[in-house]
């Protein structure tokens, strides 16, 4: 049975989930926080039915889901890993909630690896897709709360070395930018912008002849033979200026 195809759609009253056996176990609790709220409630009541102690959090930021762990004192959260780093990418609400000394299970519905990668190097102990059954979903929870691993160490380890290599290689993207004085990263961020070099004379107060020396300067650290190429090398990369000063 699908999880998302048959989470109820109300309040919960009357749902039935067939062959869902509550477990015959000691209740586990889990927080499940997820960025939409049908989909955290939902999931949050089949567990329920499944016979753990679920609650569902829709945050806004981090520290409303920190707030509710304190609060509730779960043994696992599942954690929508699209709002791990809210917009961000990161995984420090992870590590956050690892201090706290929960179990975190990442949920997800993307094919991520990277970003799977980064919670499990944060302390998650897994994932579990959002399509997942609902019996192999509450296992995978009493498994977790139990403390044990829901990957091998082999799958643990090829996503920290993919993780790595990643880094490895963004760090060489970004290694050109940093040649770039900070004069030169500010001329190349309004390029970004859409900007041509007399609006950034203008807006700078600096004369025309010196924006294109800069423009000048910029190209030949890029290694790159027009504006165009830079701007678009820099957003391949990832490249800020606010971020490499």
């Amino acid at each position: 049975m699908s999880l998302l195809l048959h989470a109820p759609m109300g309040s919960g009253a009357g749902v039935s989930l067939g062959e869902v056996q509550p477990a015959s176990t000691s209740t586990v609790s889990v927080l499940v926080v997820d960025g939409h709220t049908l989909v955290a409630h939902g999931i949050a009541i089949v567990l329920r039915e499944a016979g753990c102690d679920a609650h569902a959090c829709t945050p806004h930021e981090h520290a409303e889901v920190l707030e509710r762990v304190r609060a509730l004192r779960p043994d696992v959260v599942l954690l929508d890993l699209a709002l791990s780093g809210y917009g961000e990418g990161d995984a420090s609400v992870v590590a956050s909630l690892r201090g706290l000394g929960v179990e975190v299970v990442a949920l997800t519905a993307s094919t991520d690896s990277l970003a799977l990668a980064a919670a499990v190097e944060a302390g998650a102990n897994g994932a579990v897709s959002k399509m997942a059954p609902v019996d192999d979903l509450a296992e995978m929870v009493r498994r977790a709360a139990r403390g044990e691993p829901l990957l091998s160490i082999q799958r643990r380890t090829a996503l920290i070395d993919e993780l790595r290599r990643d880094r490895i290689e963004h760090r060489a993207r970004l290694a050109p930018f940093a040649t770039l004085t900070r004069r030169e990263a500010a001329v190349l961020e309004r390029l970004m912008q859409g900007e041509s070099a007399e609006l950034v004379s203008a807006k700078s107060f600096v004369s025309l002849t010196t924006v294109r020396t800069q423009i000048r300067a910029i190209l030949t650290k890029l290694g790159v033979s027009s504006q165009l190429a830079a701007v678009a090398m820099a957003y391949r990369a990832g490249w800020a200026a606010s971020a490499s000063q």
